[in-house]
C-alpha cells in the first residue's frame, strides 16, 4: 500500500510584516489601531498576535493575522490535517 506524504502549512504566533495594502481599496496608507491576542486551535500554538489597522483613505479597518491563521478558530495546518 503506497504512503501518502503532504505538507501543512506553517503557522507563527506573530505578524512578519505590515499588510502590503489594504482589501477595501487597496490604499497602501494604514495606520496601526490596536494588538490583540487571538486565541486558536492548533496543535502547538495557543495563542496569536493580531493587529487591526484603519485605511487612511477608505476610512475602513481591518486585521492583520499571521502565516497559518486566519477569522476561524482553527489554524489552517489543524484544518489541513483534519481535511486528510
Amino acid at each position: 500500500m503506497p504512503r501518502v506524504r503532504f505538507t501543512l502549512p506553517e503557522v507563527k504566533e506573530y505578524p512578519d510584516a505590515r499588510p502590503s495594502s489594504c482589501p477595501y481599496c487597496a490604499g497602501v496608507a494604514f495606520h496601526k489601531r490596536a494588538r490583540t491576542q487571538k486565541r486558536i486551535r492548533d496543535l502547538y500554538i495557543k495563542r496569536v498576535t493580531v493587529f487591526r489597522y484603519k485605511c487612511v483613505d477608505c476610512g475602513g479597518t481591518f486585521r492583520h493575522f499571521p502565516d497559518g491563521v486566519d477569522g476561524h478558530r482553527q489554524s489552517k495546518r489543524l484544518r489541513a490535517l483534519a481535511a486528510a
